[in-house]
C-alpha cells in the first residue's frame, strides 16, 4: 500500500464524551455451549513445544469458550473459527514459530462471533525471521463480523499487529479492539483497509519500522469497492513510528461509492512525524473528523 502525501489537514473540533459513546458499535454477546481448559488437549506453554495443533483441537469446530494458562505457547497459522471466545490469562505468549510463509498470517479471525480477552497478554514474532514481505500480520481480521480483542499486545510481526478488512463485498464489520498494543512491528501497528462500524480505543501503536507506510495506524482501502464507513478511533497513543502516527489514504475508493466516515478523537504522538490525512479524499460527502473530548 503507497503511503500518499499528506496536506489539507481537517480543523480539530471539540467532542462532548456523550457523543463519544454513541460511536461506539455494539458488539452482540454471545454464549458457547462448551467451556475448555487449553491443557486438556496437550497445550505445553514451555516456549519451545510447537502447540499448533493441540489450538486447532481445542478450538474444534467453534462454539466453544477457550482458557488459556498462564505460559508461552509456540504455533504456527491458527484460525479461530466463529462462535469462540479465547480467554488468555494474564502471562499468556502465543509466539509465531518464526515458519510463516509469505502471505501467511498468525491469528486469523475469518467468521462472526469471536472474542479475545487477553489482559496481559501477547501474540509475539521474532522480527529477524522475516526481513523481507509485508504480509505476516500477528492479527488478521477479515470478512469477519461481531468481533471483539481486549487488552491484547501484538508485536514483533513481519507485517501488522492488528489488520481488519475484507474481500470485495464483505468488510470487516462490528469489530472493537480496546486496551491493546502493538509494537515493532513491519509494516503498521494497525491496518484498516474495509470496514464498517469498528472502534478502537485506548490502544498503543509504537516503534513500527521495516517496510512503508510504518505508520501506527493507516487506514487505506485495497480496492474501489472497499468501505470505510463509522471507524472510529479514541485515544490513541502513536510513538516512535517511522512513518508516522495515523495515515488516512482514500484514493483507491470509487468517486461514486459509499462515503468514508472516520472519526479520530484525543490523538497522542511523540517522536513521529505528524501525518493526519493523506491527499485523495473523494469528495466533499468524505467525513474525517479530528477532535478532541470535554
Amino acid at each position: 500500500m503507497p503511503a500518499g502525501s499528506s496536506r489539507n489537514s481537517p480543523e480539530i473540533e471539540t467532542i462532548s464524551q456523550a457523543s463519544v459513546d454513541q460511536l461506539r458499535p455494539s458488539i452482540q454477546a454471545f454464549t458457547t455451549t462448551q467451556t475448555v481448559e487449553g491443557s486438556a488437549f496437550g497445550l505445553v506453554g514451555d516456549g519451545s513445544t510447537l502447540n499448533t495443533e493441540a489450538f486447532r483441537q481445542a478450538f474444534g469446530a467453534g462454539d466453544r469458550t477457550v482458557l488459556v494458562a498462564e505460559g508461552d505457547y509456540v504455533t504456527s497459522a491458527l484460525s479461530i473459527p466463529g462462535n469462540t471466545i479465547l480467554i488468555l490469562a494474564p502471562g499468556v505468549t502465543i509466539r509465531d514459530s518464526g515458519a510463516l510463509g509469505e502471505n501467511e498470517r498468525l491469528i486469523n479471525i475469518l467468521s462472526e462471533n469471536v472474542r479475545i480477552r487477553g489482559l496481559g497478554a501477547r501474540i509475539l514474532a521474532d522480527r529477524s525471521s522475516y526481513t523481507t514481505g509485508e504480509q505476516r500480520h500477528g492479527v488478521y481480521v477479515f470478512g469477519a463480523h461481531n468481533v471483539a480483542i481486549e487488552g491484547l499486545e501484538s508485536s514483533g510481526h513481519g507485517g501488522d499487529g492488528f489488520y481488519i478488512g475484507g474481500p470485495p463485498g464483505n468488510p470487516a464489520s462490528d469489530v472493537a479492539i480496546t486496551g491493546c498494543s502493538a509494537d515493532m512491528n513491519r509494516r503498521q501497528g494497525i491496518s484498516i483497509t474495509s470496514a464498517m462500524r469498528v472502534y478502537i480505543a485506548d490502544c498503543e501503536l509504537t516503534n513500527t519500522r521495516g517496510t512503508a507506510p510504518e505508520f501506527g495506524i493507516d487506514l487505506e482501502p485495497n480496492d474501489t469497492v472497499d468501505l470505510m464507513r463509522d471507524i472510529t478511533i479514541v485515544r490513541p497513543r502513536t510513538l516512535g513510528n517511522s512513518g508516522g502516527g495515523i495515515l488516512i489514504s482514500l484514493e483507491r475508493l470509487a468517486p461514486n461509492g459509499q462515503p468514508a466516515t472516520i472519526t479520530i478523537i484525543d490523538h497522542s504522538s511523540s517522536r513521529e512525524r505528524m501525518v493526519r490525512k493523506s491527499t485523495g479524499v473523494r469528495s466533499s460527502v468524505d467525513l474525517v473528523r479530528y477532535a478532541v473530548s470535554r
